[in-house]
């Protein structure tokens, strides 16, 4: 599936609203306040769509596929216990990478780093034999 992004012009549009929290290339974010307007709408029978226009913003600019889901959203979210904010257990995007860990000695720290080669040269061996098949 196409990703579509914002254009320049169109991340403009959507900064002027004052629904909008912040917009990027790919994303946009509403403010609760707009999220509790649109739930309400919606359960009082508007479309999606309509609601969108309502509150200043061209549906276009957003595409079916987005209004679609953030509908969804909108509804299971405003169902849950903590409302429009995020859950505490969830996650914040991509995972950090992984930080090198503290060694109390020489030979604590060879030890990990000998460990971490055998694995990378097991992934290595897998690769090349996955390469392998996928020439075949």
């Amino acid at each position: 599936m196409l990703r579509n992004y914002f254009t320049d012009e169109q991340i403009m549009i959507l900064q002027r609203n004052p629904y909008v929290e912040k917009v990027s290339k790919a994303n946009v974010t509403f403010t609760e306040e707009f999220k509790n307007m649109f739930v309400n709408l919606y359960q009082s029978g508007t479309g999606p769509t309509e609601i969108i226009r309502r509150l200043g913003i061209d549906p276009r600019i957003l595409g079916t596929d987005r209004i679609e889901s953030m509908t969804r959203r909108f509804r299971a979210q405003s169902s849950r216990p903590e409302g429009f904010l995020r859950k505490a257990s969830s996650s914040k995007g991509r995972p950090r990478k992984k930080r090198i860990p503290e060694f109390s000695s020489d030979r604590e720290k060879a030890e990990y780093y000998k460990e971490y080669a055998e694995k990378l040269e097991q992934e290595i061996e897998l690769l090349k034999k996955v390469k392998a098949l996928e020439e075949e």
